[in-house]
């Protein structure tokens, strides 16, 4: 990275450390939630680049320097989809736009195989990939030992990867996610055991068993944290995709979700960083347990039906990634695209902690129109400054 470089670099982490500690920035930083959108706005489909790190590289380097942003959320594609594509996945699959990178709600694990998990945790992860990548189905024992050999192999050969790396090296944008584990045990259940589903119907009839559950899940996803005590930076933050938390009611997120995520989020504020929270999906139903978080502690990644809520709720209180729905960089005009953003930085920024961002990662070619995007961002870019 040159010196010119570097000192951008820092400015723009300085941006958005001094945003989520409501120190006074010079203006609003823009983020990037640039993913597979890239491959649509440069041409590309996902099988080119599967294991051609150069031309990602390339990819996202082009997709983030063609407008304006101060920071990246993450970069990249999802690389061992390539494997689950090989072994025909039931689970996951490319859009016909060869672009969009999606899955099917699942549900490998079955009720009776709950005892199984807590018996033997790795045996039954064996049995559920099995289970969903159906070519492992047609092999013999030696044929399948060596294919599972291959897919555990496969992360040391993505290391490969340096999308991420460019972007920052090239274009000075540092990225925001990455500054700690965020797992929690019912969003694993929901993702990859009992899927969507059955886990909300077993919330509902086998509590008991859901919780034995997390407690069988949640010490290995807190071995992961950073120890109490322990001093990090304030970035990048440690950034959580909430999956099963907008299918709840207040009480079941009371109940089993709740405080194993404000034990991280008070975690990693007493460690002198900022959790942010995408909650993908209306959350407000659950702000009443936010309200005892510390001040500057959590970022919220709200819908935008939920913006002017959260901040009459938390507004001074709690950082806000807010922007504009896709369809509206999708369908009006660029002039009606910048009011649409002046209408939420006008209601948000004032309140401090204000991130402007899209409403959801832009991961399909229909996500935004790039003439409307770029108006857009330099309009914000020159208007949200304080």
């Amino acid at each position: 990275m040159t010196e010119d470089l570097q000192k951008l670099y820092d400015e723009r982490v300085d941006r958005f450390v001094k945003t989520v500690t409501f120190t006074k920035p010079d203006r609003v930083p823009i983020l990037s939630q640039i993913t597979n959108w890239a491959l649509h706005y440069t041409g590309y489909k996902l099988v080119d680049v599967f294991e051609n790190y150069d031309l990602e590289a390339e990819i996202y380097v082009k997709a983030n320097k063609d407008f304006f942003f101060d920071g990246v959320r993450s970069t990249g594609i999802g690389h061992m989809l390539k494997t689950q594509v090989e072994y025909k996945s039931i689970t996951y699959f490319i859009s016909p736009n060869g672009v969009t990178n999606q899955h099917h709600d699942h549900s490998d694990m079955t009720v009776e195989e709950y005892e199984e998990l807590f018996e033997n945790e790795a045996k039954l992860y064996a049995k559920l990939a099995q289970r969903k990548l159906a070519y492992l189905m047609e092999m013999n024992d030696d044929e399948l030992f060596a294919a599972v050999s291959k897919i555990l192999n496969k992360p040391k050969e993505h290391a490969q990867s340096y999308a991420r790396q460019a972007v920052i090296d090239q274009l000075g944008l540092p990225i925001v996610a990455g500054g700690g584990t965020t797992g929690i045990a019912l969003d694993t259940m929901f993702d990859f055991l009992r899927g969507l589903k059955n886990t909300t119907v077993d919330l509902r009839r086998r509590p008991e068993k859901i919780q034995e559950c997390i407690d069988f899940l949640t010490p290995n996803i807190e071995a992961t944290l950073p120890k109490p005590g322990t001093k990090l930076p304030p970035f990048p933050f440690p950034f959580k995709m909430h999956h099963i938390p907008t299918f709840l009611s207040a009480d079941l997120f009371g109940r089993f979700y709740w405080p194993y995520y404000r034990k991280q989020v008070e975690l990693y504020h007493d460690c002198g960083t900022t959790y942010v929270s995408n909650w993908e999906g209306l959350f407000s139903q659950h702000y009443d347990y936010l309200q005892d978080l510390p001040d500057h502690s959590l970022v919220g990644m709200n819908v935008p039906e939920e913006y002017e809520l959260w901040v009459n709720r938390f507004g001074g209180k709690f950082g806000c990634i807010a922007g504009v729905p896709s369809s509206t960089l999708r369908f009006l005009t660029p002039e009606e695209c910048i009011e649409r953003a002046k209408k939420v930085v006008d209601l948000v920024a004032p309140h401090g902690g204000m991130i402007f961002g899209n409403d959801r990662s832009m991961i399909a070619p229909m996500d935004a129109d790039p003439d409307k995007l770029r108006a857009m961002h330099e309009f914000v870019a020159g208007y949200a400054t304080f």
